[in-house]
């Protein structure tokens, strides 16, 4: 006869539907807290009640597990537009099958003794243990960040394009931009997400002072610029952004802060005042396909 505890089954399920909307919502880069991705896996956990009361068997139909997962993502997320929604559930759905698909290798491969109880896995009359759920979590991490976020670039780049429009004192720059997901950048201090934007293109808004100073000192000497504009008004807009990709380990980024920048895509328009355009002194795109990467963090706005 099996033995099968609950609450050590309820306590595992809690921390790995955890895990799984963390990983949601760092991927699909949205904004939430501890407490609402607890309510999500609190929701899904408390689904296993139905386990152990036969009168509720009929819950673990296909239906009302597809219900219980839009549920979920409603408790935690709260996406207003359905696109977030279905953006939200997609990843909810890949990250599971990634850690579950990995937690049963893993079991697999170790020779435990397993068997399923209306669709959950059991482990030694307990549960799956916790170094597998670690184990499959950072799997899960790897696959999407590395893997899926790669071939969903070189599948979808052109459908992630949008018209940014830059406005800087009584200026303004329209170029094509990429929502680039490998650009995380943000400033430091005031975390705001950063905008890297081609130095020949900027050159089209910024006054012939602030040209002559980045043209002696973008690629040299950054520290330079910062001097020579420290009894400037511009010096409270300048920010220097340090960051470990485009090219190179490690380096610094120079940027500004604009008055304004605006988004178009999908037939809707996005106006942020609080983002950094950093200055990126070579092409973004050989084939020049667009002049900008926009960081998706701003997209949440």
């Amino acid at each position: 006869m099996r033995i099968i505890y609950w609450d050590a089954v309820f306590i595992v399920n809690l921390f790995m539907t955890y895990i799984i909307l963390l990983l949601t919502a760092r991927f699909v880069h949205w904004k939430t807290n501890w407490f609402r991705l607890f309510l999500g896996s609190l929701t899904g956990s408390l689904y296993l009640v139905g386990v152990f009361i036969p009168d509720l068997q009929f819950i673990y139909t296909v239906l009302m597990k597809f219900l219980l997962s839009v549920l979920i993502i409603i408790v935690t997320f709260y996406p207003p537009k359905l696109r977030d929604f279905l953006k939200l559930l997609g990843y909810f759905y890949l990250i599971s099958f990634v850690m579950g698909g990995t937690s049963f290798a893993l079991i697999y491969f170790a020779d435990m003794g397993v068997f399923f109880y209306n669709g959950i896995i059991v482990v030694k009359d307990v549960s799956v243990p916790w170094w597998i759920l670690v184990m499959a979590s950072v799997i899960a991490y790897a696959f999407i960040k590395y893997l899926w976020e790669f071939v969903h670039y070189k599948l979808f780049k052109e459908r992630t394009c949008v018209a940014l429009t830059i406005f800087f004192q009584d200026k303004l720059l329209k170029v094509n931009a990429l929502v680039d997901t490998g650009n995380d950048l943000h400033d430091p201090f005031s975390k705001i997400p950063v905008i890297i934007v081609e130095y020949e293109a900027l050159k089209q808004i910024l006054n012939e002072n602030i040209i002559r100073v980045f043209d002696n000192a973008l690629e040299k000497d950054l520290q330079q610029v910062l001097i020579k504009f420290s009894n400037s008004p511009f010096s409270t807009r300048l920010r220097l952004i340090p960051f470990s990709s485009i090219g190179k380990a490690k380096g610094m980024l120079l940027g500004f802060r604009p008055d304004k920048i605006k988004l178009e895509f999908e037939n809707e328009t996005l106006e942020v005042k609080d983002t950094i355009i950093g200055i990126y002194n070579k092409a973004l795109s050989p084939e020049g396909n667009f002049k900008a990467l926009v960081n998706p963090d701003i997209l949440k706005k």
